[in-house]
């Protein structure tokens, strides 16, 4: 019996951006959206970013809908003090 292992690695350079909204629902619990655009700067066809993408540009959408809980929040000192 043999055995077969395949590593890949690689680097890439990415530029990410957009916005991020939060409402607080109290002191420790508070509702979170996020929608960002993300561009990988690796060279590439415009059919492969299509293919890939859904566009020719290579942009990648990503939205985020949650709910957050902060354990232990407290206020924060006065650099004075």
């Amino acid at each position: 019996m043999a055995t077969y292992t395949e590593v890949n690695k690689a680097t890439h350079l990415y530029a990410t951006g957009g916005i991020g909204l939060r409402y607080p629902f109290g002191r420790n619990f508070e509702g979170v959206f996020d929608w960002t655009y993300s561009k990988n700067f690796r060279p590439a066809s415009e059919y492969v970013h299509l293919a890939v993408t859904g566009n020719k540009l290579g942009l990648t959408r990503a939205l985020s809908l949650g709910l957050r809980y902060r354990f232990a929040v407290g206020k924060k000192k006065a650099a004075s003090e």
